[in-house]
Parts: structure tokens; C-alpha cells; sequence
């Protein structure tokens, strides 16, 4: 199985070190070959070659059942965005139209307002995703930016997206649908109102409209009422931030990104941490369970479960990195994920 992996900037050589040498360990129990090609994008790319990603890169991309991308440096010193350019630019040539981020409380070692499991899914339109950031000028205002953002979702899109939540809910997993908007936008020529309005008379499935403010309160403290959740940029990032840190932190989280073929992208939040490179302390459990996703999603999940049961085994042992206050090295974390896994798969 072909797999691309773009370590990306800082400490994500480190991060993409420990998510081969669980492939390799995975190989030892099945008779799946982890083919790995490896791109080395980035801030250093990009300075040296001008180029995010190349057309070539793109090629080998579409070939692969699914690329993983590490952390990226937000910009440059002169401003120039560097990783919504270089996920900008993946999502436009492989034809990727929404992101996915799947929030839930896996952590043994986080105490959160609600002791009641959750898993909620927030869904959002991504092609134009990092499109406008070389075109805003420094000058533009924060509400037009929004506007423009807004714009961009189109009926069209709107159904696309609304469609996928609901083709989710078709395997009974799913329940309900939240579609969430800043309070200026719930008016009825809204495009995404519009189509509550005739999804409401046509499925039979609950599908509510809630405002951004009450939804991060919900979110917080009640996250178990929520499900499956819609909204526009750049909402999805934030939320998708505000669920790290429910989860743990921004070293535990990724987001995912897929195409109408099923081609999935995935990006951890780890930051670049530039200062801790060769240092031995990124946290490799957001990256290694990105691994695990890629696993459910290529339809091994086997290999998926076994993942998380080591990550989990982990994290009860306290086998964790300095930022989740814990001792361990980048390193260690791989090897006590890949022992930990050599006693789940016999069983």
C-alpha cells in the first residue's frame, strides 16, 4: 500500500520517524508492505525553490491510498503563509472538498466540565481552503475577510456538504445534524438556511441551526447533545483547535481532509517547535493517531483498534511527553506504542 508522508517543518522528522517504525511493526503481523515515499515540503522548500508543492508531488499523491502531513510553520518572516499554502495547494490538486475533524475524550489524564463520553464530528467546505491568503491585502478588515469567506460557500457546495453529513447518518452512527453560523449570517437568503429549510420537510432526521457563541458553550459543557456539526471557514479550524484542547492538547489532535473518491489527507496540530528539535520531546500520539485513521480508512481495522489500544495504554500508564507533563522522549513513546502492540495483535 502506497502512502505519502510530508514530515513538513521542525520537530516533524521526528514526529514521521516513530510513524514508520510502527509500519515496520505492523508489517510483522500482517502481509501488508507500508510503502512509504516520503516529500520534504516546507518553510525550507519554499525558500529554497519558491514552490509550496510541485506538480510532481501532486502526481504521486493521487497514486497513494492516503498522504499524512506533519506540522508546518505558519508563515514566513515577510508574512509569506506557508502551511495554509501548502494544504491550500494539496486540496486543490487532489480535488479535496471537505475537512473533517473528529473531537473525542480520549485522555484518561484530562479532566473536562462533563464527565459523559462524546464524539462529535465538525464538517466543513475546504476548497477554497488557503486560497485567499495571498490575495488579502495587510489593509483588509477582519469583517471583510468574513465576508469573503462567506462568499465562497455556494448552494452548490452547501448541498455537497450536507449530502456527505447525511450519507453519514445512514449507518445509524450518527443522529443529528447541527448546522452552525455566526448570528449575522442565520438570515433566510442564507444559502445553508435555504436548505434546512427543505432537508427539514424532506428527511427524517433532526437538522438544527445554532449560533457560533452558543455552540462553543454546548461544546464545552454539554458536547454530549452535539453530533455531527456543519459550519464555514474559519470556523472549523477553531473549533478544531478548541477540541485539542479537550483532547489534551494541540500534540494529540490532527484533522482529516477528503476527496468524492475517498482520497484522505491528514495534518496533525502539532506545532513546528522549532527549538525542540533533536531534543527528544515532541508528542507523536496526535501523528500516531492520524495512523490509526489511516488505517480504518485503507480498511484495515484491526491494525486501526490495535493503535489505539497501545496509544490508550499508554496514556494510562503515564507514558507520556514533557507538554502532557510527563518524562518520556519522542522515542520512547514509538517504542513502548510498538511493544504494546505486539501483545494486542495475537489476541
Amino acid at each position: 500500500m502506497k502512502f505519502v508522508f510530508i514530515p513538513g517543518d521542525g520537530v516533524g522528522n521526528e514526529i514521521s520517524a516513530e510513524l514508520i517504525k510502527i509500519g515496520r511493526a505492523l508489517e510483522n503481523y500482517t502481509n501488508i508492505k507500508f510503502n512509504i515515499q516520503t516529500f520534504d515540503l516546507g518553510l525550507k522548500h519554499y525558500l529554497d525553490t519558491g514552490i509550496f508543492v510541485s506538480d510532481g508531488v501532486i502526481k504521486e499523491c493521487k497514486q497513494a491510498m492516503a498522504i499524512w502531513v506533519g506540522p508546518l510553520m505558519d508563515k514566513t518572516r515577510d508574512g509569506v503563509p506557508i502551511r495554509k499554502s501548502i494544504i491550500g495547494r494539496l486540496i486543490t490538486g487532489l480535488n479535496i472538498s471537505t475537512f473533517i475533524r473528529r473531537i473525542v475524550p480520549f485522555n484518561p489524564n484530562i479532566n473536562l466540565l462533563t464527565s459523559e463520553p462524546f464524539d462529535v464530528l465538525v464538517l466543513q467546505d475546504c476548497i477554497d481552503y488557503g486560497s485567499n491568503a495571498n490575495n488579502f491585502s495587510t489593509n483588509i478588515s477582519a469583517d471583510e475577510r468574513m465576508t469573503l469567506d462567506i462568499s465562497i460557500t455556494t448552494h452548490n457546495r452547501v448541498i455537497n456538504l450536507l449530502n456527505y453529513a447525511i450519507k453519514l447518518t445512514e449507518n445509524n452512527e450518527r443522529h443529528k445534524i447541527a448546522i452552525a453560523l455566526p448570528d449575522d449570517q442565520i438570515t433566510s437568503d442564507n444559502p445553508w438556511i435555504m436548505q434546512y429549510k427543505k432537508l427539514s420537510l424532506s428527511q427524517d432526521l433532526p437538522i438544527s441551526i445554532i449560533s457560533i457563541d452558543r455552540l462553543v458553550f454546548r461544546l464545552l459543557h454539554r458536547p454530549v447533545d452535539l453530533d455531527i456539526i456543519l459550519t464555514i471557514p474559519p470556523y472549523g479550524a477553531l473549533l478544531s483547535k478548541l477540541g485539542a484542547a479537550l483532547e489534551g492538547g494541540l500534540g494529540l489532535a490532527y484533522e482529516s481532509f477528503v476527496n468524492l473518491e475517498g482520497l484522505r489527507l491528514f495534518h496533525v496540530l502539532h506545532p513546528p517547535s522549532d527549538r525542540f528539535i533533536g531534543k527528544d520531546a515532541a508528542n507523536p500520539i496526535g501523528a500516531i493517531r492520524a495512523l490509526a485513521d489511516i488505517l480504518y480508512h485503507v480498511n484495515r481495522p484491526v491494525l486501526g483498534r490495535a493503535i489505539e489500544q497501545a496509544v490508550h495504554s499508554s496514556l494510562e500508564a503515564g507514558w507520556s511527553t514533557r507538554d502532557m507533563g510527563g518524562s518520556m522522549g519522542t522515542a520512547e513513546i514509538g517504542d513502548f506504542i510498538c511493544n504494546k502492540i505486539s501483545e494486542v495483535m495475537p489476541s
